[in-house]
């Protein structure tokens, strides 16, 4: 009772010892993978995940983001989609700080601030300097 051969003298299946051997093997291989892809995701030095990964399509001001709708076709089709604000990422003169101050803020908005100045349309959205500094 010897092991089994397909005719040409492989051995049909896999020895124990060849199990082992792959199993090494590839427990080696998904470590070294799993290694990498941690240092893929590894944030450099001095970098803040919450600051710059998190890029929310959000005015500082309003709070204005995306909303979800429909597109409509010509035969009243319905696929859903969605609408983005207008945001633009600009520097903001702050008299009371002496500096810029960077805002990711809608058009809308900005025009507000170019009309009113920045305080007075923080103030009417309950905001303070303090809030988007």
């Amino acid at each position: 009772m010897g092991s089994k051969t397909c005719g040409k003298g492989h051995q049909k299946g896999v020895t124990g010892d060849h199990a082992v051997l792959f199993l090494a093997v590839f427990a080696a291989a998904s470590w070294i993978f799993a290694a990498n892809v941690r240092r893929q995701h590894e944030a450099p030095h001095g970098f803040h995940p919450t600051v710059s990964l998190i890029m929310a399509r959000k005015c500082a001001i309003t709070g204005k983001g995306p909303r979800s709708g429909n597109n409509v076709s010509h035969a009243n089709n319905r696929t859903k989609r969605w609408f983005h604000p207008n945001l633009v990422s600009k520097r903001i003169w702050v008299d009371e700080l002496g500096r810029h101050v960077r805002l990711k803020v809608s058009t809308k908005t900005l025009k507000a601030i170019d009309r009113d100045g920045l305080l007075r349309t923080l103030k009417k959205n309950g905001l303070q300097l303090k809030d988007v500094v």
